[in-house]
This record gives C-alpha cells, sequence and structure tokens, in this order.
C-alpha cells in the first residue's frame, strides 16, 4: 500500500475546475453562481439551521425573514495552518430569533459545524450535499476533506464556540457573531494525556538529593507519564527485561514498526525522574547513570495506549503511526548527549551500552528516525511541561523533535515535521492518522499549475514577496551573486543570487557600473613558512576528546560543527532540497476548495527560471465568504524542487 503522507497532491477536481474557469464557460459560470452557507450547532436544544438564504419566518412574525448569515471568514491559526480560526456574522431580526440562536451558538464549547460553496460549478455541477451536524471532529472533518477534494465548489469546517457577540442596530435588528476554533487535521487537537485524578495508580515515590540530603518526593502522572517514570525505574534497578511493557504496546504500534526498550548505562551521575542527582559525590570515569530508553516507534505506540481514546477498537480521535522515518544522515552523525537521545550504530555510540542491546539504524547516508532510542527521562520532563500548557499530542512531539535535533547538531532543521491524514473516512477500520515525516518527501507529490495568464487567469490577486533573513541581506550586500559562497551558518542555503523574480525570464542579470564578479585567485599556501604547522581538527578528534565527559556545550560544539560542513559542502544542494526558501507566493481566486497544507503548487506565470529550480508548497488557506461573494487566499513558501 502506497505511503499516503507522500501524497500531498492538490485534487484533480480542484485544478479542473479552476481551467474550466479561464474558458469561455467560466464567463457564463460568473454570471449564474451565487454562495451558499450552511451552519449548524450540535446543542440539543437547538432547532435553527443558519444560512445565507432568505425565508419566511417560523416564529410569527412573517413580515421579517429568518436569522440569515452575513459573511462567514476563515483564517489561519498556528505555524502549519491544522487549526482555524472561524467568524461567522449574521442577522436576527427579533427577540424570538435571538433567543433561539443564543441556545444553538452562544454556548462556549459548543460544537458547530460550517459548510460553504458556490451553486453550480464552471461545468454545471451541483455542489455535494452538506455533512450533517453530529459527527466527532476526525469523521467530520474526514467527510468535509474527502468533500472537497470530490468537488471544488464545496469546503467547511466543524470546530468548538469560543467567543461571540451581539447588538441591536439602529434598524432594531440584532447583530451578531460568534468564534469557533477548529482543526483543519484529525489528530491536531488531540490530548497527550487523562487528568490526574483519571489515573488512581498513577501516584509514584522517588529519591532525589535536595540541597545535599536525599529526600521522598511523590509524583502525580498520567497514564503515558506513569509508563516513561516506570521504565525509568526498572533501568535504575538494573532490569533487563521490558517484555511486559512491549506486550502492552504490540497492538498500538505501526505494522512497520519494531518495539525497542532498553537500559542504557553511561558515564555520568545517576538520576532521578526529574532529572536531579541521586547522588551526593560523583567523578568522572563512574558510570553510574542506568537509566530508560525508548525507540521513536515505542514512544508512538504508548501515546497511542496510554493518551487515545478508543471506541470499538477503533481510535476516534486519531493515532500517531509514522512507521519506518527515513531521513538523511552524515558519515559522522551522532548524538551528543545521551540524556536526550542516542543513534543506535552511529559512530562514537560507544559511549553508551544498551541492554538488551538494540538494532543499528544508522546510515552514513540515510537513516531510520523511527529506531532512534529516546531518554525516558527527557520525555517524562517534555510530557510534564506540555501537560502544564495546552497538553496537545502535536505539542508533545514537536518538542521531542526539537530536543532530538538539538542533540543531533540541528542537523534535521525544517526537516521533520508532524502532518495528518486519513485514506478513507468511510472506512470504519481507518482512523485519522498523524506521523512525523521528512518534509523533502513531498518532494515526490505531483505539482499542480495554477492558470494565471493573460489568455487563461483565474486569479484576483498575484504576489510574489521576497523575505530575506537579515543574513541573507548581508549575504546579497558583501558578495554580490556569489552563488557558490559557503559562508556562514547555512548560507548555501540562503544563497538567491540575481534572479529575475518579474513576469519575464531575463537571463543573465548584471549591475550598471560594476564588472562582473571575477574567479578568485587560487589559495596557493602550499609554499608559506606557515604551511603545514595547523590544520583544522577533524570531527573524529573532536570528538574522541569529548566522549569521556558528557557535556552540552562541548559535545554539542562538535555535533554542530558536522552539520554546518554538510549544510554548506558539496552535497548542499541535495541538503537543502525540499527546504523552505525566503520568499512567498500568494495567490486569490473565485472560492474553491481542495487546497491544504503541505500540497505543491506553481504557476504559468511565474519566471521559468524560478519554476524550474523551485516549487511553492502550501502554508496557509484562507476563506472569506459573503452572502454574494467567495473568495479563496492560498499562501505558500518556495522550496528546493
Amino acid at each position: 500500500m502506497a505511503d499516503v503522507f507522500d501524497a500531498k497532491e492538490v485534487p484533480g477536481n480542484t485544478i479542473t475546475e479552476l481551467k474550466a474557469r479561464g474558458t469561455a464557460a467560466g464567463i457564463d459560470w460568473c454570471a449564474k453562481r451565487f454562495p451558499w452557507v450552511v451552519v449548524e450547532s450540535a446543542s440539543t436544544a437547538c432547532g435553527t439551521i443558519l444560512s445565507s438564504k432568505y425565508v419566511t419566518d417560523a416564529y410569527g412574525v412573517a413580515t421579517r425573514p429568518l436569522q440569515t448569515v452575513t459573511s462567514v471568514s476563515v483564517k489561519k491559526q498556528g505555524e502549519l495552518g491544522t487549526t482555524r480560526a472561524c467568524t461567522v456574522n449574521f442577522l436576527a431580526y427579533n427577540d424570538i430569533q435571538l433567543n433561539q440562536v443564543q441556545k444553538c451558538f452562544f454556548i462556549p464549547g459548543m460544537t458547530v459545524i460550517v459548510q460553504w460553496g458556490w451553486s453550480i460549478s464552471a461545468k454545471g455541477g451541483p455542489p455535494p450535499a452538506p455533512v450533517p451536524v453530529g459527527l466527532s471532529d476526525p469523521a467530520a472533518i474526514c467527510q468535509i476533506n474527502t468533500k472537497a477534494a470530490g468537488s471544488a465548489i464545496y469546503d467547511g469546517l466543524q470546530g468548538l464556540v469560543t467567543n461571540f457577540n451581539y447588538k441591536l442596530n439602529a434598524d432594531n435588528i440584532w447583530e451578531c457573531s460568534f468564534e469557533l476554533t477548529a482543526a483543519a487535521e484529525g489528530m491536531s487537537e488531540s490530548k497527550v494525556g487523562v487528568n490526574n485524578a483519571d489515573c488512581s495508580k498513577c501516584e509514584r515515590t522517588f529519591s532525589t538529593q535536595v540541597e545535599g540530603e536525599e529526600k521522598e518526593v511523590v509524583s502525580k502522572s498520567n497514564l503515558l507519564g506513569t509508563f516513561f517514570f516506570d521504565v525509568n525505574a526498572d533501568a535504575m534497578d538494573k532490569q533487563t527485561s521490558f517484555g511486559n511493557y512491549k506486550d502492552k504496546l504490540e497492538s498500538s504500534k505501526h505494522r512497520e514498526s519494531t518495539l525497542q526498550i532498553s537500559k542504557g548505562n553511561y558515564e555520568g551521575e545517576d538520576r532521578s525522574i526529574s532529572g536531579g542527582s541521586t547522588q551526593s559525590m560523583w567523578s568522572f570515569g563512574n558510570y553510574d547513570a542506568h537509566e530508560g530508553y525508548i525507540s521513536w516507534a515505542t514512544l508512538e505506540a504508548a501515546i497511542n495506549r496510554y493518551s487515545q481514546p478508543t471506541s470499538g477498537g477503533k481510535y476516534i480521535s486519531g493515532k500517531i503511526s509514522s512507521g519506518k522515518i527515513m531521513v538523511k544522515s552524515h558519515p559522522s552523525l551522532t548524538s551528543g548527549d545521551p540524556r536526550i537521545c542516542v543513534i543506535p550504530g552511529s559512530p562514537y555510540d560507544d559511549v553508551i551500552s544498551f541492554s538488551p542491546g538494540v538494532p543499528s539504524v544508522w546510515g552514513p547516508k540515510e537513516l531510520d528516525f523511527s529506531g532512534i532510542m529516546l531518554n525516558c527521562i527527557m520525555l517524562f520532563q517534555e510530557l510534564k511541561s506540555v501537560n502544564e500548557g495546552d497538553n496537545k499530542v502535536s505539542t508533545f512531539l514537536s518538542a521531542v523533535l526539537k530536543k532530538v535535533n538539538n542533540a543531533c547538531g540541528g542537523f534535521w532543521e525544517d526537516m521533520l515535521e508532524i502532518v495528518s491524514t486519513t485514506e478513507d473516512c468511510n472506512d470504519p477500520k481507518i482512523e485519522p492518522t498523524s506521523a512525523v515525516v521528512d518534509i523533502r518527501n513531498f518532494k515526490k507529490a505531483g505539482v499542480a499549475s495554477i492558470p494565471s495568464l493573460d489568455t487563461n487567469s483565474v486569479i484576483r490577486e498575484f504576489t510574489l514577496d521576497m523575505k530575506l533573513t537579515s543574513a541573507m541581506k548581508s549575504q546579497a550586500l558583501y558578495s554580490n551573486s556569489s552563488k557558490g559562497t559557503t559562508s556562514g551558518k547555512g548560507t548555501k542555503c540562503a544563497t538567491v543570487g540575481f534572479v529575475p523574480f518579474g513576469l519575464s525570464d531575463g537571463g543573465s542579470i548584471g549591475v550598471k557600473g560594476k564588472p562582473k564578479p571575477a574567479t578568485p585567485p587560487p589559495c596557493d599556501c602550499a609554499s608559506t613558512p606557515q604551511a603545514g604547522k595547523s590544520k583544522e581538527k577533524s570531527f573524529g578528534e573532536i570528538f574522541e576528546e569529548l566522549k569521556d565527559v558528557v557535556d552540552n556545550g562541548t559535545a554539542q560544539a562538535a555535533i554542530e560543527a558536522v552539520a554546518q560542513k554538510v549544510n554548506t559542502g558539496t552535497d548542499a544542494k541535495e541538503t537543502c532540497k525540499g527546504l523552505p526558501m525566503p520568499f512567498e507566493f500568494s495567490f486569490t481566486v473565485d472560492g474553491i476548495g481542495g487546497f491544504t497544507w503541505g500540497q505543491s503548487i506553481t504557476s504559468d506565470r511565474i519566471p521559468k527560471v524560478v519554476r524550474d529550480v523551485w516549487v511553492f508548497r502550501i502554508t496557509s488557506v484562507e476563506h472569506e465568504i459573503t452572502i454574494q461573494d467567495w473568495t479563496t487566499k492560498v499562501s505558500t513558501v518556495a522550496v528546493y524542487a
């Protein structure tokens, strides 16, 4: 079965609809179409459906229309647009109508479904029937996304009421509005842990050093936190059999994953679950640290089992299930801090020994991220922090990803993301699923072209926006189009040079009054008196000097040196492939469904010299709907093709 997380393509129906609008049929369509909106509440006390249509009042006031939606605004919320903010504005024409809508939409936390579309497609087809109210968020999101992919003249969302207001205007009409927070993906709002009160067997006691004295501390966590605690406690007791944990998690893992749980022993202090030392004295050379480790695949299985609700054997809010996560590697890539993670099989991983042993996942060019071993004390601390915050699965996984990336020198900066999908929401055996992916893999998806030339344009607004960082501005100022420069951190990926971003392919462009950059003289230093007296230490030499001591600063610097070399070296183009670049393409069209985060697009009005090098990955989709119009704004960021 194909990997659903590679399939980030714009639906064919969306592109077909756009192309049809750029023909003579599109002119006829503009004269026939009109937008519609349907808003329903899951409140059991609600008997009202809001819409953009004017109908006869059913409450005894025949001279006035029913409550009428005047506009809907849908905006991106958060970095990846996985959460959306929706504002619905409507009119209530008397107090009876106002009392009715209060029972439906003026209840914080109430579930509301909002759907909209055109009355007809450019080819004359009707919109799909709206999704009924009363479904769970994952089920509703799945059905809405499926309908939008199948019909480009439809879209919608389901969310929770977060705010509302109403006022009486000069015409004696109630102007009302309410706000929703809605998930764009099935698992983006999933919680990572239940409340402490729901876990009667989750209380644990441990010893730690407080001002030089050993004290007993009581830990109250949730089921997932208790799992991290117990694995680490068994490791501290020098147990090496973790079969009982694996047995419980087997049914919660990805079919291609192998669960790994082990005791790690490395040179360092014995620590409690809080991260504090349990020893009053410690000296270098003592391998006193015995701590629990689980693989990334095991972490996902534990999240599924201990924090995600099920019904009839199905994860109703979704699950995290990545399988193998193949990511870029390097001959010298390793983790600089076993208190965060270890890459089994990597160079210099002899700083730690595992019991039972764990299989190598490292390779000089590629490694399986799902087999990276994570320190349970680190996981416990990160979970505690997230539980005290928004308590979301996505926040917890992002925090752990950041920790792991930092421990490995920032090698995967901007490469790993958490994305969601659903294969078939009508299949009761398939749940909404999230996964960690290397976003460069999205290059496998097809690239949709948006018609925007004078002869076929369907675009209302078209914007290319360059957004150079301060470092890039300095490079452009001083390097004068030196495309091959490798000075400065990450500048190989940052170099854009003098590329024409207008509407024509300008070819080679120079600067008036300035000669073209000359080829610099070769660095021929072999005959100088200082030749051979000093040379830069290799990564291996640096690490050999450091590996006897676990130290964040020095080890981290060594790891970053490798990442710096790779990201600015001869293989930088491959490293940069699929990563965000410093300019954005956005466009606004007559309202359309089917666009989502992560899809790759381009436009026939973008110069060929740019299209050949970059594609544009969608970062947000926003909608504005009124009783007369519907527009969709799509924003993107450039990535190396």
